[in-house]
């Protein structure tokens, strides 16, 4: 209709009483109503585009440092959770999410399950790290690193929620599998970079000069320890780990984008073969072209990802794409086969299962065998963690050891056959018992099973490939949602919202590199990144085109398979605390289970039973209960952390400028800043006692001022250390030094206790019992009867552990200790370590002066 300017003098003809209605229309209150709902799912899918572009941004930060669950326990992922946290407290706030009373809906179990889990396992931080307790705990108690820990699960368990609300229909889903798509090219380009050019340049580098290896970084490994013999190994089988701290844990994100890119290829060559002609309908000039460069985009990141997942080494990455891909082939063909086709597929099926038996029995003659036989040994290892994480729970069956404590408490329960220090039990549901015990288990259990029920309704109430659901299935999680954008508007806004929170995230990671010092791996990204972009950049474009190939159903179904795949690895790999791995297995479960706000058609009545049920409480109390978590996690953790953090770097400039005094005082600013800190004291005890074993050589009748100061110092790092054996050996050692330089007797009594304490708590540590039979030699030497068993009965215990698990890394002579004897000035600058086999054979005093 053509509309005439303002002021033009032609005369309309058109009806008075037309003109006014068009000129001032009289809403009714239907109108009305109607017109409130258009504008609110404007606002909705406005804000749920944004949120997007900002989810995106996060997930770029997380892939390029997703830590591990030591990390994470040690507070160097405050950074992801803050920002996780504040988008998911936004988020809700701005969609106005309303939790939904109605326990008859399998989305409801599941809402409610993923967040009392979370709450659970917060509230499992404090009580195991004492705050309700009159008494220290026994075991665990590091309060510090269980609410690091916590926040994380609070932060994940929101993020889900959201994230279900937010991937309401199709469109996102696509636009979020072409973020995720990008991140995994360039994942694989980095990983691969590693394995053929980065690793072997390392490893000769290594070769060349192991101690300024070491040395650069900040690691201690003297020639002969174990410490550089697990390097050495994991530098040469480890395998590529890209930006993670562990192969293992790159391979989750691994395959499961592997199994998208899969499940979208076979989802758009499937297309093809049906006669329904639901593709070529809409633009069939440009459906072929499309179709062939999506099938070569899809190709290159399959092969991409699956080539990087065989170069981690991962088995559980490898084999988990494998499972789920045959059971998605299987639950796809089985109902729509014919008998003689069913009787293959089981054949198949069977005969697989076969080679796999005889695979799994093979000899180590040939390469498949000693893959078999790895498989094995890895497989005794997991058992080993798990049964020895039941045994745990059976002592602590509320709690568990609590987030961020099971390496703590794991040292106590650890089998004597197992050799590895574990983080934790590789596997997401025993970890998730150990983390919060049995009733944890049993919620995520709840979680796990609501979601499959959903998803499968999901799944099934799809009645045509590629449409949408119907508006009364909308209700119950389909992927309909309000959208007043037209959908190619909303494709290129979805599109331009991701790729520039994608791009943000770039520069905030490239930006806080340079300035921390601590710059990505440059010469692999300058391939990475522009893979990673050439993908996400045709994907948005191919996408729009072949949107009927990868409709509703398709895209669910391919989410659900990779959230599949991730936990299959999951159990048999850790990585559920990564923030790097999780949070991509959150974006697919997301999907595979989303639920959108569905409209209401005009005239739709609801019963009262049916209102009853779905009572919803006030948008405002989301906002009460996250802004009361994130002001918790702010003022009890990010600050103390990040004020103790830029304090511990300024003592580090200060002590390297030789200016102790004042990086004394920083310490001790460090120290008050967080009352739970536990490297600020460690190191000004190291401090206050090389100033005492000085004074002590130079003077020992001024030393007494050196002594006080050091033993408060001593007093504080003990206090702190709580039941960690690591800092209580850290702390024993200063003891022992000040024993070899001095050859005071009381230094080697606190000693004795002090490392009495850390073997009680890690009894099975060959180390640890061998260097208490050395100082209770000592101490048997000068006349004082020990407290427990004789030098002779922990040396042949000692021994035996260094024996068992026949694992060359705990052999004795592999094992550095401290000789408990009176040393001199040597000692004053470093201790002087030994081989624990030579001390407990009773090695002359040669270096006594």
């Amino acid at each position: 209709m053509h509309v005439d300017p303002p002021g033009d003098s032609r005369i309309d003809t058109q009806p008075a009483a037309e003109i006014v209605s068009r000129k001032s229309p009289l809403k009714t209150p239907e109108n009305r109503r109607d017109d409130d709902r258009d504008n609110a799912g404007t606002r909705r899918n406005a804000y749920a585009i944004v949120g997007l572009g900002a989810a995106a941004a996060i997930t770029v930060w997380t892939v390029y440092y997703p830590a591990d669950s030591t990390a994470l326990e040690q507070g160097h992922a405050m950074g992801a959770t803050c920002m996780l946290m504040a988008w998911g407290l936004v988020a809700a706030m701005a969609m106005h999410l309303r939790p939904r009373l109605d326990a008859r809906r399998a989305s409801w179990w599941l809402d409610s399950s993923v967040l009392l889990l979370a709450g659970w396992i917060l509230l499992a931080a404090w009580v195991t790290g004492g705050v309700f307790s009159s008494s220290v705990p026994t075991l665990g108690g590091d309060l510090r690193a269980g609410t690091n820990e916590a926040w994380w699960w609070i932060a994940a368990a929101g993020f889900l929620v959201t994230i279900r609300r937010v991937t309401t229909n199709v469109v996102r889903i696509r636009a979020v599998f072409g973020l995720l798509l990008g991140l995994g090219t360039l994942l694989a380009v980095h990983t691969l970079h590693q394995h053929y050019i980065s690793l072997p340049e390392t490893l000769r580098e290594y070769l060349a000069d192991p101690d300024a290896a070491f040395a650069s970084l900040g690691l201690n490994a003297p020639p002969g320890s174990a410490a550089r013999m697990v390097y050495e190994n994991r530098m040469r089988d480890g395998g590529p780990t890209a930006t993670f701290a562990l192969a293992n844990s790159l391979a989750g994100p691994l395959a499961m984008i592997a199994t998208l890119g899969g499940g979208c290829l076979v989802s758009i060559l499937a297309s093809f073969r049906r006669h329904d002609d639901e593709i070529t309908v809409t633009q069939p000039q440009r459906t072929l072209p499309a179709a062939i460069a999506a099938v070569a985009v899809l190709t290159a990141v399959f092969i991409l990802t699956m080539v990087a997942l065989f170069a981690t080494g991962s088995r559980s990455g490898a084999l988990s794409v494998i499972v789920v891909a045959v059971a998605a082939t299987v639950l796809s063909v089985w109902p729509r086969s014919r008998r003689s086709v069913r009787i293959i597929l089981a054949s198949s099926v069977g005969l697989g299962v076969i080679v796999v038996m005889v695979w799994w029995f093979a000899g180590a003659d040939s390469r498949l065998g000693q893959f078999a036989a790895g498989a094995r040994e890895t497989i005794e290892l997991r058992l080993q963690y798990w049964l020895s994480t039941l045994v745990l729970l059976s002592d602590h069956p509320w709690f568990g050891a609590g987030p961020g404590n099971f390496q703590l408490v794991y040292q106590k329960y650890r089998d004597v056959a197992a050799h590895e220090m574990i983080a934790e039990p590789h596997n997401f549901i025993v970890e998730t018992l150990a983390c919060g015990g049995w009733i944890a288990g049993l919620l995520v259990t709840a979680s796990l099973a609501a979601g499959l029920w959903f998803c499968c309704r999901k799944i099934l109430s799809y009645a045509v490939p590629g449409e949408d659901v119907s508006p009364s299935l909308a209700q119950n999680g389909g992927c309909t949602a309000d959208n007043s954008f037209p959908e190619h508007r909303t494709e290129t806004l979805l599109a331009a919202a991701i790729a520039s929170g994608a791009f943000f995230g770039l520069v905030v990671v490239w930006y806080y590199g340079i300035s921390h010092d601590a710059l990505p791996d440059f010469e692999a990204h300058q391939y990475a990144i522009p893979a990673a972009m050439i993908v996400m950049g045709a994907w948005w474009m191919i996408t729009p085109i072949l949107a009927a190939a990868l409709g509703p159903s398709q895209c669910v179904k391919v989410a659900a398979a990779a959230t599949a795949c991730g936990l299959v690895h999951l159990c048999f790999s850790g990585g559920w605390t990564v923030p790097g791995v999780i949070l991509i297995g959150i974006w697919f479960a997301g999907i595979a289970t989303s639920v959108p706000t569905a409209r209401v058609s005009p005239g739709s009545t609801t019963t009262a039973s049916h209102a009853a049920a779905q009572r919803q409480l006030p948008s405002w109390s989301v906002g009460v209960v996250g802004g009361v978590l994130f002001l918790g996690f702010l003022f009890f953790s990010l600050r103390p952390i990040l004020q103790t953090r830029a304090a511990m770097a300024v003592a580090t400039e200060q002590f390297r400028t030789n200016r102790i005094n004042q990086a004394e005082s920083t310490l001790r600013s460090a120290i008050q800043n967080d009352p739970l800190a536990q490297d600020a004291p460690v190191w000004l005890a190291s401090i206050e006692n090389r100033k005492l074993m000085q004074s002590l050589i130079e003077s020992p009748a001024t030393s007494a001022r050196h002594q006080q100061d050091a033993a408060t110092a001593m007093e504080i790092a003990v206090a702190r250390a709580g039941n960690d054996p690591a800092v209580l050996r850290a702390i024993g050692d200063l003891l022992l030094q000040r024993y070899q330089v001095a050859g005071r007797i009381d230094d080697l009594v606190q000693a004795e206790q002090i490392y009495g304490k850390a073997m009680e708590l890690s009894p099975t540590q060959e180390a640890i019992v061998a260097q208490v039979s050395e100082i209770v030699r000592e101490l048997t030497r000068r006349g004082l009867t020990p407290s427990g068993d004789s030098a002779e009965q922990l040396a042949t215990r000692a021994e035996t552990l260094g024996d068992s698990g026949d694992m060359v890394t705990r052999k004795l002579e592999l094992q550095p200790i401290l000789p408990a004897r009176k040393i001199g000035p040597i000692a004053l600058h470093s201790p002087v370590q030994e081989s624990a086999e030579e001390l407990l054979r009773g090695q002359p005093d040669s270096l006594t002066q």
